[in-house]
């Protein structure tokens, strides 16, 4: 078997997320084009919703009217319960609209599914909480559920310890509310889409290094945005190609924004034959384009750390896996974070990659996979998904791979609800 042929991935799910949360924060109609359709879109759709935006679905492109963030209140007819905005499975939900609303001086509680209620909020109240902001996790964990409730916030100089576009996102959304200079640093610069979105809107954002600067109270304009395709959609089946040998592919109408192609650079350090080339004008806002994928010989694998762990945080399972393959161990280190995910994509990645056979050491920031060389995997493997749709396309590539038991595909509805079909269009 084989991946042959040309691939259009679904649209960004960071992009569409943020293209929502800005369009209902934006006075007017804004429109975004090629927005995603899963699970986690839909619950920012709802809580916008909520808050009193008027969306839209119609043709592959969603229409937000909205008479901005001053607009953002809570019904009368609840009282003084708080509104509630259920977020499901999606981390981007809760932590953006909890930046969005901090200063809105208003009282909702934010709360998620079972898994999203396991995962840390702390990093995104604390520097809310120092912008004055009062938020209180009301199981007193740093987890959801969170009470925002009515406070005066102010201005704050932060330097993120934890890079996360997030926080940072957060950040930025309760800074163009605030009355002066907030200015956000970041030691390692996470994806920068929330950044290069702003201006969009009518938000500047001033940038020097790892620096950026907002000046607020700031007035948000609609606008109107193209979602690229999904890069991280992208690289699974980038990598699933560099796993079934001879294969021939082409990906396009990609976002290659440089906050989000680190997979590429690796896979080229490990002797990748990619062509990668940016179709849009510089001036656009993200960068959009195609990637020519050769698979003629083994890759040769080796260690991912530091700055490069955290720039490709989410392919790192991919990365991982293709590990398999490579002429030397793939070795994970400094990626402590993948374990603050959907689920725990260390232990996740190591259970499944040991349940067909390999050879695998698990560290509490990583792991190291060793190449088969020929080992036959355990056919009769069950792979487990965590209900974390990530490790759900990993083992579906694994199991398309090795001819294994098709593994439970629930949790791909969360960002990506058609991929077994998208991939088998691509298997000859």
């Amino acid at each position: 078997m084989k991946l042959n042929g040309t691939y259009v991935p679904v649209p960004d799910k960071s992009m569409t997320h943020r293209a929502l949360i800005m369009s209902a924060m934006a006075c007017g109609r804004s429109t975004i084009a090629n927005p995603l359709t899963c699970f986690d879109c839909d619950s920012t759709i709802h809580a916008l919703r909520l808050l009193g935006a008027e969306i839209d679905e119609l043709d592959g492109r969603i229409n937000v009217v909205s008479n901005g963030y001053k607009s953002f209140a809570v019904a009368p007819d609840i009282g003084n319960n708080p509104l509630v905005l259920p977020c499901g499975n999606s981390g981007t939900t809760a932590r953006l609209i909890a930046g969005a609303l901090a200063p809105r001086n208003i009282n909702v509680k934010i709360s998620g599914d079972d898994s999203l209620n396991l995962r840390p909020m702390t990093r995104i109240i604390e520097p809310l909480i120092k912008m004055g902001a009062n938020i209180v996790s009301t199981e007193d964990n740093g987890r959801l559920p969170i009470e925002i409730r009515p406070s005066k916030m102010h201005n704050l100089q932060y330097s993120s310890e934890v890079p996360s576009a997030q926080v940072k996102s957060a950040f930025l959304l309760a800074a163009l509310q605030t009355e002066g200079v907030s200015t956000y640093v970041e030691q390692i610069r996470s994806r920068d889409h929330t950044e290069r979105m702003l201006p969009l809107y009518g938000v500047s954002v001033s940038s020097s290094g790892e620096k950026l600067v907002v000046n607020g109270p700031c007035d948000m304009r609609p606008a109107d945005f193209l979602v690229p395709g999904d890069a991280s959609a992208a690289a699974t089946i980038i990598v699933a190609a560099h796993m079934f040998e001879e294969s021939r592919l082409n990906v396009n109408d990609v976002g290659l924004n440089p906050t989000r192609t680190e997979f590429l650079s690796i896979l080229q350090q490990w002797g990748a034959e990619l062509e990668v080339n940016v179709t849009t004008d510089k001036s656009a806002t993200e960068p959009i384009g195609c990637v020519r994928v050769l698979n003629e010989h083994k890759l040769t694998g080796g260690l991912i750390a530091g700055a490069s762990s955290q720039r490709a945080i989410d392919e790192l399972p991919l990365l991982a896996m293709l590990g398999l393959f490579t002429r030397e161990p793939v070795e994970i280190r400094q990626a402590g974070e993948l374990k603050y995910k959907e689920s725990n994509r260390i232990h996740s990645t190591v259970f499944n990659l040991r349940a067909i056979g390999a050879e695998v050491a698990e560290f509490d920031d990583g792991l190291i996979v060793y190449p088969l060389f020929g080992k036959e995997p355990n056919i009769n493997a069950r792979l487990n998904n965590f209900n974390d749709h990530r490790i759900a396309m990993m083992n579906v590539i694994l199991a398309k791979r090795f001819g294994l038991q098709m593994p439970r595909v629930n949790s791909l509805a969360v960002s990506y609800p058609n991929f077994v079909a998208d991939l088998e269009k691509l298997i000859i």
